[in-house]
């Protein structure tokens, strides 16, 4: 889970958000699926997307903060990616994992 699952640079500091994410969203696949098998599919199914993209993301701005403009990039981007930010910080997985179907 988290960084275990998924490692990220610490350039927008998921790591340890995406590991709450997980156990959160795997907790209520397991107390509302069928079985172990169908909860861990729902699982996996609906955690990579979400995962993958914060994992771009910070690999990006990560790599991208070391380039000679770098301070100025992440100033630009920072005040530029009002959506990526709310898909990213205003994200409830009681509501996902309650929207999925078991």
């Amino acid at each position: 889970m988290g960084d275990a699952a998924h490692p990220m640079s610490p350039s927008i500091g998921q790591g340890a958000n995406t590991a709450f994410e997980d156990g959160y969203e795997l907790s209520e696949y397991l107390a509302k699926a069928p079985n172990l098998e169908a909860a861990l599919a729902l699982y996996d199914k609906n955690r990579i997307e979400r995962t993958q993209i914060i994992q771009a993301r910070s690999a990006f701005s990560g790599n991208r903060a070391y380039e000679s403009d770098g301070e100025k990039y992440l100033q630009e981007i920072f005040r530029s990616n009002e959506e990526f930010e709310d898909w990213l910080y205003k994200y409830d997985p009681l509501a996902v994992a309650s929207s999925r179907v078991y």
